[in-house]
């Protein structure tokens, strides 16, 4: 045996699913009474992955799911701007900041519990119909941390949405949707914001 001295380590990291085939792990390493069952095996992790079609795949490892990423907001604000225009709501680009009040979740003071709290929210909104008087916001997690910090004097913190908020504020109706890991996610909440247009007469 010939000693060697390592200078340099590799980062220790998942193999990837070329390098997993190319040293013959897929079948050359299991014990024979197992090979037969490897087509099930291939067949149980296939259902998996489907499971995990959320993952980015730019990135493949042998058999480790990466984690779902969330629409970008470009991709989501084009989205919802596709399914106004079936009811001819036409949104542009707003450049100024709406003054907004939103029904949210906060915790307020030294209350152990959240309560629905009419909350301010200043934002340049990520659509707006003029006429109509209708505008949207696309919450990131950036803009979740920007809100918070708006309303630090009044309230502890306020719960990161679930479900669309609307807001109604001197005749401007918003709708403000959060953040989304799939386009059904995003067209259900865009469903539920037409519908509580349609309770406000509007459309």
């Amino acid at each position: 045996m010939r000693k060697m001295i390592v200078k340099k380590y590799k980062t220790p990291s998942y193999p990837r699913f070329e390098e997993f085939n190319s040293i013959g792990l897929r079948t050359a390493a299991l014990p024979s009474r197992w090979k037969n069952r490897f087509a099930a095996g291939l067949l149980t992790t296939g259902a998996f992955a489907a499971m995990m079609s959320g993952c980015v795949d730019n990135f493949r490892t042998a058999g480790i799911p990466l984690a779902p990423e969330s629409l970008t907001e470009q991709v989501a604000i084009y989205l919802i701007q596709s399914e106004f225009d079936k009811h001819s709501i036409q949104f542009k680009e707003s450049t100024e900041a709406s003054d907004l009040i939103v029904p949210a979740n906060a915790w307020v003071g030294d209350s152990s519990e959240a309560s629905l709290e009419q909350v301010p929210y200043k934002v340049v909104l990520d659509g707006l119909d003029a006429d109509k008087n209708i505008g949207f916001e696309y919450l990131t997690s950036d803009d979740y941390l920007e809100w918070n910090k708006q309303n630090e004097n009044n309230l502890i913190r306020m719960e990161m949405p679930s479900e669309t908020l609307f807001s109604d504020s001197d005749g401007l109706k918003v709708g403000i949707f959060h953040e989304s890991y799939s386009e059904e996610d995003l067209k259900d909440q865009i469903t539920s914001f037409l519908e509580w247009l349609k309770t406000q007469g509007v459309i």
